[in-house]
């Protein structure tokens, strides 16, 4: 499996096994800056059957 990572605090952004998708979102040099209703998603992908699992809610 391969490691996941985005780091945003350097030009361009370095991702690795992710992408990356925003809405309303302003980069900065150390941050990202969310707008009213913004938000990111990070979306990867693991090996089959290497899923953590999911909390009981209770």
């Amino acid at each position: 499996m391969e490691p996941v990572f985005a780091d945003f605090s350097i030009t361009p952004a370095q991702l690795s096994n992710a992408v990356v998708a925003h809405h309303r979102c302003g980069i900065a040099p150390s941050h990202l800056a969310l707008g009213a209703g913004g938000h990111i998603r990070l979306d990867f992908t693991v090996g089959e059957g290497r899923r953590s699992p999911r909390p009981s809610s209770g």
